[in-house]
């Protein structure tokens, strides 16, 4: 993981190594290799040559999945990005989360990786269990919401100037 903040980050940058270590070994199934055992390697590539690093470290190492991503930091928030190279088929698979303070980026980590083992490995975690269920709240909620704050809430609503005949009142008085 790369890390892009005027902050000094790196207790970031191996918690979030360590905490995908944990949240994507899998015995007997997924063996997680760490940046450390592979750091020689990486040195001698520079940016432009990721596809080369990717492709060359998977050799090496005999892996079917490359997993890079980077924590950027813009005006107190931060996005959390994560691509999972999926060597054999040659392409990759986006992964995002957003975190408005600096203390939710290790729960929005988990959430990633909740995400990752679902949707590549086919594992469900406790976390994944809870996004769903959180899913499920939210559509229950909003089928109970007062229609008026559901109306406000979609995106029905015309820009200004091209709204249905029935809005007049909110231009008579």
């Amino acid at each position: 993981f790369d890390i892009h903040s005027s902050q000094d980050l790196e207790y970031i940058k191996k918690g979030i190594s360590r905490m995908l270590n944990s949240r994507l070994s899998w015995d007997k199934k997924v063996d997680v290799i760490l940046i450390n055992s592979i750091h020689n390697q990486a040195a001698d590539f520079q940016l432009s040559e990721r596809a080369e690093l990717i492709s060359k470290t998977a050799e090496d190492t005999m892996s079917d999945f490359i997993l890079t991503g980077s924590v950027t930091e813009l005006a107190g928030s931060f996005s959390i990005d994560a691509r999972v190279y999926d060597i054999e088929n040659n392409r990759y698979m986006p992964f995002f989360e957003h975190s408005r303070k600096i203390d939710d980026i290790i729960k929005k980590t988990d959430r990633i990786a909740a995400v990752i083992n679902k949707k590549i490995f086919g594992r469900t975690t406790i976390t994944w269990k809870e996004m769903e269920t959180g899913q499920k709240d939210d559509k229950i909620n909003q089928l109970r919401r007062n229609p008026e704050y559901l109306m406000k809430n979609q995106h029905l609503e015309k820009k200004e100037g091209t709204s249905p005949g029935w809005k007049i009142w909110k231009k008579l008085f």
